[in-house]
């Protein structure tokens, strides 16, 4: 009884509307409907202007006065900030009646469009209302016509997914914008949005670095292509964090192996540090470490070599392991020279 109740409320007030809507097209003549809905939009009334001009265009649909009443309900949609519809009546205009005067008028009302949508969505971006800035960017970007602000919609598009921390599609959109807008001044932004979104899946040292190494690949390109770009400084200092995270998970390798006793393997591990990571705070510590593995396999001469190399370099000369190094030499010197006159 009750959903039937409601079903004849919801058909009572459909057919109210409809004999409304019929009232108010019957009770004026069309040009009637014109003229009061110009005179509406004068008086800045847009909603009744917009529904005047509707019923005249819907009624006179080939009359000298319906682009200009096409015309002015797009205006009145966009004094209304409905951008969208607007940009509907001028297309419809300049489709319809490509050889009036108002046509030229409504392509850059259009462009005017997309800039205030742009400027709507950069908004609610600032406010860091990222679905619906998101969503709004997606409305400029899926149009044909968004023009001066096609790249800078799709870049802002890209970091909403950014700072809702969904990486993986921000990677996706950056990648896009680059490869569609390579020589937009956004492009160098993008490149480096890409790099940062596979810094923050980086994940501890201890796991799998996939996304570490892809990281640091996506720096290397960013710094090789713009080394200009203001945001240089930050690239670096992400790059070397990286690397020092993958030098790390190597040195701690090396370091599993000597304590287990393999230190063969230690060697290997320790020796990639020092070649690949030579620029990090692991490879003098690798050196160091490379020299007692070499030491408690008896390779004198090998251990010699890196011990020598750590006391000789004179960037290792306040280092922590600077006084072992020097004791490990010395003892290693005597005990060759005892060997020698043997």
């Amino acid at each position: 009884m009750l959903n039937r109740f409601w079903f004849f409320i919801a058909l009572g007030l459909l057919f109210f509307t409809a004999c409304f809507k019929n009232s108010f097209q019957s009770s004026l003549a069309p040009k009637e409907h014109f003229d009061r809905g110009m005179e509406q939009f004068n008086n800045q009334q847009y909603k009744k202007a917009q529904k005047h001009l509707d019923v005249y265009i819907q009624l006179r649909q080939d009359s000298v006065f319906t682009p200009q009443a096409i015309y002015y309900v797009g205006e009145s949609f966009y004094h209304l900030k409905k951008y969208s519809e607007a940009q509907q009546y001028y297309n419809r205009l300049k489709w319809n009646y490509p050889n009036n005067p108002l046509a030229s008028v409504a392509n850059e009302k259009i462009n005017m469009c997309y800039q205030a949508q742009f400027q709507e969505a950069k908004r609610m971006f600032d406010k860091e209302d990222y679905l619906d800035a998101r969503d709004a960017f997606k409305v400029i970007i899926l149009s044909s016509r968004a023009g001066a602000v096609i790249d800078s919609a799709r870049f802002y598009y890209a970091d909403c997914y950014y700072h809702t921390k969904e990486y993986i599609l921000a990677i996706s959109e950056f990648q896009r914008l680059r490869q569609l807008f390579s020589e937009s001044p956004l492009a160098d932004d993008a490149q480096f949005k890409i790099a940062m979104c596979y810094y923050k899946l980086s994940p501890g040292y201890a796991l799998d670095q996939e996304y570490t190494l892809q990281a640091i690949k996506e720096f290397q390109l960013f710094l090789e292509l713009y080394p200009d770009s203001e945001y240089r400084q930050e690239g670096d200092a992400r790059y070397l964090d990286l690397r020092m995270k993958i030098a790390k998970k190597e040195y701690k390798t090396g370091d599993l192996y000597r304590k287990m006793g393999e230190f063969e393997a230690a060697i290997i591990s320790y020796q990639k540090v020092m070649n690949e990571y030579y620029d990090t705070s692991y490879a003098p510590e690798a050196l160091y470490w490379q020299g007692v593995c070499y030491k408690n396999l008896k390779d004198w001469s090998a251990a010699r070599e890196a011990f020598s190399k750590f006391v000789g370099n004179s960037k290792y000369s306040q280092h922590k392991y600077q006084s072992r190094a020097q004791s490990a030499l010395e003892a290693i010197n005597k005990k060759l020279e005892v060997t020698q006159s043997n």
